[in-house]
């Protein structure tokens, strides 16, 4: 809810893009450890009540619980292309999050936003997939047999370039 009481929605496009990330983020981020078992579904939740409340927190929330979920699995040594598919739908779930509560705010649900959002659609998933994919690369062709703690470390420094480049772009 807005300061004048008046009731903002989400735009749909974005919002179901953002859902089926948080899914991606959900089902892939899952690596049996005792955790993710609860932060992984936690988050899809969130993400989705976030939403449907049209309240960014909750969002950041869920997408926040969804990373958690990544990083324990991770951690246990999960399989290092699932965690790197995590962290990107993770970031994709976050910004088409974001997107569908600001055009939901300053729009409004009867705008005619589809161009726009698939737009924002395809930079968001080209951004995620040159932040994440180059860390997959490092890590198969790295020499030697690299540990999947490396592969978290270098996940972590991608999400935090990610963030970072989301910011410039506001």
């Amino acid at each position: 809810m807005t300061d004048a009481g008046i009731r903002t929605t989400p735009s749909r496009i974005s919002s179901s893009l953002a859902v089926g990330a948080a899914g991606v983020a959900g089902v892939t981020g899952l690596g049996g450890a005792g955790w993710t078992i609860l932060l992984a579904p936690l988050g899809v939740a969130l993400v989705v009540g976030g939403l449907w409340r049209s309240d960014r927190r909750i969002v950041v929330g869920g997408c926040a619980a969804l990373w958690c979920a990544t990083l324990v699995t991770g951690v246990a040594g999960g399989e290092p292309a699932r965690l790197v598919l995590a962290v990107a739908a993770t970031f994709v779930a976050w910004d088409f999050g974001e997107r569908a509560i600001t055009l939901g705010d300053q729009l409004g649900p009867r705008a005619r936003t589809r161009r726009l959002e698939l737009a924002h659609a395809a930079v968001t998933i080209t951004v995620a997939t040159v932040g994440v994919g180059p860390v997959y690369l490092v890590f198969l062709f790295a020499s030697g047999g690299q540990s999947v703690l490396t592969l978290v470390s270098l996940l972590i420094g991608a999400t935090a370039l990610l963030a970072a480049l989301r910011e410039l772009e506001q």
